[in-house]
């Protein structure tokens, strides 16, 4: 319908958006452009480069696979609570440790408090305030002694001061706890006598029952309940505590942003460099090829 259009379009180059200097052919120039990339410093930015995201990539899924473990760690706490009290010297021993799965299994046993062998774990919170742990060994029916954090207690104001720990119950009791592991760490227990008690930082059963002179599971339970129930003031009952994820999640996907932004940054180098090159190109082969105007 126009027939003209297309001389005029032929004739004033509308057609070649190339920003090409004039005499160059594409392919050519397109090498000549990106032969700075096998420059040593180039290559060795891009080495670099790589290693910092493949690096940051295994992070992230490390983190991921922390975070399974977490979860399937929660899994296990919680099915181990829901569990049916079992009796104490059915899940635990005082020849070994128990196995890392009956962690957090309630557990029930009955005997007497031995008041003479209390045993302070300082150094513990609960919520904001400092204090300690008070172990009370149970000298079970069944013979071996079950150690039993009947509770927390505030810190005395000296640290060569004892806390004022409320009296156990006399007389026979049935107590049920939570299990739990002996306590790990790099550092030894530092065991001191601190008026009638013994004070630790750490509860290693094992260790403890050097103290108590009888033989002792391997193992301590966290008092949650106790009949007949103990009289008023006691220790404070130690929290169950809320299971978490942690920050695992998010620390991944900051791994894997991290990844890529290293190949990003990467690519965008190349970019600058590259238009600078075309730019520098297109100075010295003559005036650069210009977008054509029609005038009206």
């Amino acid at each position: 319908m126009f027939p003209h259009v297309g001389a005029v379009v032929k004739a004033t180059g509308l057609g070649d958006r190339s920003p090409l200097p004039y005499g160059a052919a594409p392919s050519a120039y397109r090498r000549d452009v990106l032969s700075f990339l096998r420059r040593p410093k180039w290559v060795i930015f891009g080495i670099v480069c790589v290693v910092f995201a493949v690096s940051f990539v295994s992070l992230g899924f490390w983190q991921l696979r922390r975070l399974e473990s977490v979860r399937t760690e929660n899994v296990r706490i919680l099915d181990n609570r829901d569990k049916t009290v079992s009796a104490a010297a059915d899940v635990l021993s005082t020849e070994r440790p128990p196995a890392a799965d009956v962690e957090y299994q309630r557990v029930t046993a009955t005997g007497h408090f031995d008041t003479d062998h209390e045993i302070v774990v300082r150094g513990r919170q609960v919520g904001a305030d400092n204090g300690a742990f008070v172990i009370t060994p149970l000298v079970t029916g069944a013979g071996p002694v079950l150690l039993v954090v009947r509770g927390w207690v505030p810190a005395a104001p000296r640290a060569d001061q004892a806390p004022a720990v409320p009296a156990a119950t006399r007389g026979e009791v049935t107590v049920v706890g939570r299990v739990r592991m002996p306590e790990t760490g790099t550092g030894p227990s530092r065991p001191a006598d601190v008026g009638r008690f013994l004070s630790v930082t750490r509860i290693l059963p094992e260790q403890l029952a050097e103290r108590v002179g009888r033989p002792t599971y391997d193992a301590y339970v966290e008092q949650l309940e106790q009949t007949p129930a103990a009289a008023r003031p006691a220790p404070v009952a130690i929290p169950q505590g809320a299971l978490e994820e942690g920050n695992h999640e998010s620390y991944a996907y900051q791994w894997f942003t991290f990844a890529v932004m290293a190949v990003g940054g990467y690519v965008l180098l190349i970019v600058l460099e590259t238009r600078k090159r075309k730019k520098e190109a297109g100075d010295a082969g003559g005036e650069p090829a210009r977008e054509p105007t029609l005038s009206r």
